[in-house]
């Protein structure tokens, strides 16, 4: 650079480049040096130019357990978590895990462990391992927790905690062991009460007690049910199921269907508790089909030809039109082949306030193959929204009637010979009655 006799600012270009990659801001450093004309360089002899990044960064992923529940034996001597990095893996990424107790407790079922993965760039699965301690003791299905936290370099996914089911490879002692006999159960919310058996399982040999009690889910003591706690006592040698009663707490209100748990605690005698110690209990809901909506196919079967376009199939709402609801729509068998026979879209279908009728469209595909009628069947479920469905009307079964082929049970033109076979059938019906006209004999030729 030259300044002339009494310049004093001069300048000069760098030429940026400007691609897509993403890089981040970057620094080009820039330097005055070899003075002469009798000047001298300056204080401010080095500067940075600094080009900031005009692309979207790429992104860095979720980082979470691969399974929401791990299983293992307990005599295999460890089990394997693994923890998944995804929807993208650029650059270092860290995640701290932990083990904790459930029914099983580090020290005696497993061995606590905890630390850091971390992930390299394009990096996307790690694993790490917790060790098993193999006992003696039957003690049934236990469980341990997981957990991931502290997450850097990436966010956390939706499956930061999970579980570990161990199985226990020990017999029952020779007392038994406790369970409900059955895992999930329901009553009428007008029922009254719910009669819940436990039995005695793997041995009878003295006397032995469990104490049970109820706990609430979604339903509520005192308000759904009445709280019960209590003994149940198997004498020596007894292995027949014994039973509780939990009352039923019948209410006005629209609530829907609604759980409790059940657990046993505490076996006495040298029993213990079985795998199946815990059991649920739904409250189904009395009120529900009078002051719900209601929905329900509008027909249960229909039949359209192979060359329609399109079959219409629609869901009610009834009774209530307030709110919004939602169903899912699903396709429970068919003989008809998806993308070949027909095209349809299910999933969950929303009903807004005030909606009445929900529309399908079946998309009929045409094709020149004699292959017989075919046959769609569709279901509801999963009704939320305070809504129920008709189970009578539930599902409703699309025929596609095949036009290929030479064959016809129909009217009409049955693809050859039809009109010729017409006029024979006309001219042996008129010489019937000919032959058999009044006052007409006719003699045999001699």
């Amino acid at each position: 650079m030259s300044f002339a006799n009494g310049v004093t600012t001069a300048s000069f270009q760098v030429t940026v480049l400007d691609d897509s990659a993403y890089e981040g801001d970057e620094r080009v450093n820039l330097s005055l040096s070899n003075p002469s004309g009798g000047a001298v360089i300056g204080t401010n002899s080095a500067a940075d130019l600094i080009i900031t990044e005009d692309d979207q960064a790429p992104a860095s992923g979720q980082i979470e357990f691969s399974l929401n529940t791990y299983a293992a034996d307990e005599f295999t001597g460890s089990v394997t978590i693994e923890v998944v990095r995804q929807n993208g893996s650029t650059g270092i990424a860290m995640v701290n895990y932990t083990t904790s107790d459930a029914t099983a407790t580090a020290g005696n079922d497993y061995i606590v462990n905890s630390g850091t993965l971390i992930f390299a760039d394009d990096e996307i699965l790690k694993s790490f391992d917790v060790t098993l301690n193999d006992d003696a003791n039957f003690e049934g299905i236990e469980t341990f927790n997981l957990t991931l936290s502290n997450v850097f370099g990436a966010l956390l996914g939706d499956i930061t905690s999970a579980s570990v089911s161990l199985s226990d490879d020990d017999d029952p002692p020779a007392a038994g062991a406790v369970v409900f006999t059955e895992s999930i159960q329901s009553v009428s919310e007008d029922g009254n009460s719910a009669t819940i058996s436990v039995s005695r399982e793997g041995g009878s040999a003295g006397a032995i007690s469990v104490d049970y009690t109820t706990m609430d889910g979604s339903a509520t003591a005192s308000s759904d049910y009445t709280f019960s706690t209590g003994r149940i006592s198997f004498a020596a040698g007894e292995a027949v199921s014994k039973s509780f009663d939990v009352a039923i707490i019948n209410d006005t209100q629209l609530e829907g269907d609604e759980q409790l748990a059940l657990q046993l605690v505490n076996p006495q005698g040298g029993a213990v508790l079985g795998t199946q110690s815990l059991s649920q209990l739904t409250i189904t809901d009395d009120e529900a089909q009078s002051s719900s909506a209601i929905l329900a196919f509008t027909v249960n079967s229909l039949s359209v030809g192979e060359s329609s376009a399109v079959a219409n199939i629609s869901i009610s709402r009834a009774n209530v039109m307030t709110g919004s609801v939602t169903v899912d729509l699903s396709v429970e068998s068919t003989t008809a082949v998806s993308g070949t026979d027909f095209n349809v879209t299910t999933g969950t279908l929303q009903f807004v306030d005030g909606e009445s009728q929900k529309n399908i469209s079946v998309e009929i595909i045409d094709n020149t193959l004699e292959d017989g009628n075919k046959t769609i069947t569709f279901t509801i479920g999963n009704a939320t929204g305070v809504a129920v469905i008709d189970t009578a009307n539930s599902t409703v079964t699309l025929t596609i009637l095949d036009d290929d082929g030479t064959t016809n049970s129909g009217n009409g033109d049955s693809g050859g010979g039809g009109g010729i076979d017409l006029l024979l059938l006309a001219f042996l019906l008129s010489l019937t009655l000919l032959l058999y006209k009044p006052g007409l004999i006719l003699s045999p030729m001699r």
